[in-house]
Formats: C-alpha cells, sequence, structure tokens
C-alpha cells in the first residue's frame, strides 16, 4: 500500500510545486488524488485486515472503530465518483464552451466546488446515522462499510453516489466527441478546398494560438476519459452485486474479488497520469530526485490548462473555438514548429 499511497501524494505535490500545473482544472485531480489517498491509506488496510486478522468479533467489540473506518470507506469511494464527474464537466465547459470557462472556473469557485464535493458525499453517507441504515462489519465484503443490508439505503448510495456522477460524466464526454468531430469536419472541408486551389482566409496568429490550445485540451481530456473507462470498469461488478441485493446468496469469494477490484481503482489513477501526461511525469521524476536523460515522446500530452484567452485572440463564427486547421496553415503559410510544452 506503501509505494500507491507514495504514487498519490506525488500528484499533490507534483500540481503543488509546479507553476505550470497550478490550474484550476487540476484543483479536481487534487482533489481526486484524496479520495484516492484515504481509499489507499484507510479503506484497503481496513478490508485486508478485516478479512486475513481481526474479523468481526474484534470490530463488533470497538463499534466507535468501525463507525469511523466504515464511514471513510463509504465516502472515499463515492468521491473518487464525483470527483471524475466534476473533472468531465471542467473538460466539456473547457472545450465547448471556453468563452464562459474563466468565470465560472476562478480560483474562489474552484475551490468551493472542490469542498462542495465532500460536503455532499457527507450528506449521502449521513443516513447511515440517523436510523435509515446503520455502519456495521459486512459479512459479505469482510470490512465496516454502509448499511448495504438494508436494499432501500444501498439503493439510494449506488443511485446518487454512483449512477448519477457517472451519466453526468458520459453526457460531458459525449458532448466533447460531439465538439471534437465537429471540428474534425470543418478542418477535413478546409482541407479539400485548399487541394482543390480555392481561396481559403487563413487564420490569424492568434487563431492558431487558441487552435493549439484546443487541440491540446483535447488531447488531456482523452487522458481523463481513459480514467473515467478504467472507473466504469472496476466498479461495475460490485455495483450490480449490492443493486441486486443477493446478499449470501453469491459466493463471498466474488464479493470480495470485486471489492478488491473498485478498491484498486483509486490505485490506478496516479499511475495513469504518470504513464500519459509528460507534465507529471516530469514532476514525478523531480521529485522523486530521478535524472531524466531522454527528451519525452512529441506525442505525449502537455496539461497546461488555458483557463484565459490570450489578449488579442480574435473569435470565431459562432463565438467556437477555431477549428480550421493548424495543419493547413503550417503546411501552406510557414514551416512546423513544436507545440510548448
Amino acid at each position: 500500500m506503501q509505494p500507491i499511497a507514495r504514487f498519490c501524494q506525488q500528484v499533490i505535490a507534483t500540481v503543488c510545486s509546479m507553476p505550470s500545473l497550478r490550474t484550476t482544472g487540476n484543483y479536481f485531480i487534487v482533489n481526486l488524488s484524496l479520495a484516492d489517498l484515504l481509499v489507499t491509506m484507510v479503506t484497503q488496510p481496513s478490508s485486508i485486515l478485516g478479512r486475513a486478522l481481526f474479523g468481526e468479533e474484534w470490530f463488533d467489540a470497538r463499534p466507535v472503530v468501525c463507525s469511523v473506518v466504515g464511514t471513510l470507506c463509504a465516502m472515499g469511494c463515492i468521491a473518487s465518483t464525483w470527483n471524475i464527474c466534476m473533472i468531465s464537466v471542467n473538460r466539456y465547459i473547457l472545450i465547448c464552451r471556453y468563452h464562459v470557462y474563466s468565470k465560472i472556473y476562478t480560483k474562489r469557485n474552484t475551490i468551493l466546488l472542490c469542498l462542495s464535493v465532500w460536503i455532499l458525499i457527507y450528506l449521502i453517507e449521513m443516513p447511515n446515522h440517523i436510523g435509515w441504515g446503520d455502519t456495521r462489519f459486512s459479512e459479505v465484503f469482510f470490512v465496516c462499510t454502509f448499511a448495504n443490508h438494508v436494499h432501500s439505503f444501498a439503493l439510494f448510495y449506488i443511485l446518487v453516489g454512483v449512477m448519477i456522477p457517472v451519466s453526468v460524466s458520459c453526457a460531458a464526454y459525449i458532448g466533447i466527441f460531439k465538439r471534437v468531430r465537429t471540428s474534425n469536419l470543418v478542418r477535413n472541408r478546409i482541407l479539400n478546398a485548399a487541394e482543390a486551389g480555392k481561396p481559403q482566409k487563413g487564420p490569424s496568429k492568434d487563431a492558431k494560438m487558441t487552435l493549439g490550445e484546443f487541440h491540446r485540451n483535447v488531447r488531456v481530456a482523452r487522458v481523463l476519459f481513459r480514467v473515467f473507462v478504467i472507473f466504469i470498469v472496476m466498479w461495475v461488478p460490485v455495483a450490480v452485486l449490492i443493486l441486486m441485493g443477493m446478499g449470501k446468496q453469491v459466493d463471498y469469494v466474488w464479493y470480495i474479488l470485486t471489492v478488491l477490484l473498485a478498491h484498486g481503482n483509486s490505485s490506478v489513477n496516479c499511475v495513469v497520469y504518470a504513464l500519459s501526461l509528460d507534465h507529471f511525469r516530469e514532476g514525478y521524476a523531480t521529485l522523486l530526485h530521478i535524472n531524466v536523460s531522454h527528451k519525452m515522446k512529441r506525442n505525449t500530452v502537455s496539461l497546461v490548462d488555458s483557463t484565459t484567452r490570450p489578449r488579442g485572440c480574435v473569435s470565431t463564427v459562432s463565438g467556437q473555438i477555431a477549428p480550421a486547421g493548424l495543419k493547413v496553415v503550417r503546411a501552406l503559410n510557414q514551416p512546423s514548429r513544436p507545440e510548448p510544452n
């Protein structure tokens, strides 16, 4: 558990220590890392100890410990879900509603949104403490957790804690996909017109900068979409078992495997960042005192969030980012140059 916890800490430390990563969009990644750290440091160890060492009798004799562990377990898991939802909405507004992004995601508003996630997940967990359910040692999950034996509360927990944020995330990424597809169609029309020799009004230098920001943010969104897909794959099995409410009708081994898979999701996110985002990889290397002697691959993602449009930037038709095709401008007007990291 210690290496994974260290990786989660590296995500937080990297964002805090590198000025280029201290953007409002990355606040949600830090918030997600805090949730991952909670699951890694509390939920996973208690789950293993509950199965291997302590057992139900030990936790029954210590109800306060069981209540604290169960509350942190339930909160940490759905905190990951809601933070992934916040990230997807942030990406959607950045890519599809760029003209209002800087108004919505100010530093103050973003911090309040991050705090609201933790308030929301506690409100979801609170019925366990006011009589709807309770927190106890689960005989199927072998860990202190929310009242999954109370099927009505289990349905509420999965619906509000998992299904709603997952649905919002799906809608956000579908919107991003449509926006990128529209951009590609317009770019292809410009390419075809250029090949046919029709006169085309090339975008100004400022417009090219905006186009570069657009494609860079799309590449980052793809990485964060992978995080979302991995989350779905690892959480669906345990969610299905809880929703079915089959209890001991299913062999406990399946419950253990699905819980380990779901909790293991918190150990994956930081690795995805390290493998896919060059700025995070460089930050890890710096913080871990690793000398990086080779150049980063040119196709790795540069995570520099553009929350404000550069002064003098030229707007495009319908207030959207110009999808005029950076390749056309480079091919017709000037030699290519590498994108800034």
